[in-house]
């Protein structure tokens, strides 16, 4: 899988906001309380609740989807390949 390397402080910067929208909810952070590309789509679903909407695509025999979730008043799409994060935009 290739990261796109440009647009990894802006991942970065997405990832934050979604944390400190609700951080109120973690116990002490450690690296099961931080979203990070390559996390599982159950330790998302773990940390932030199910998505508002799931769009599934199969492409080649890979599994992809997209997970929309709406936090602070912003729309986050995430993307999972075989069930693990690759890639968060915000609309």
């Amino acid at each position: 899988m290739e990261l796109d390397f440009q647009n990894i402080k802006k991942r970065d910067k997405l990832i934050l906001e979604i944390i400190e929208q609700y951080k109120n909810k973690f116990k002490p952070i450690d690296d099961n309380s931080l979203i990070r590309l390559g996390d599982s789509y159950a330790k998302i679903i773990r940390l932030l609740d199910k998505p508002l909407d799931l769009k599934n695509r199969e492409v080649d025999g890979k599994f992809y989807f997209m997970a929309v979730y709406n936090l602070n008043n912003k729309t986050y799409r995430l993307f999972f390949e075989n069930e693990i994060l690759f890639d968060i935009i915000e609309d």
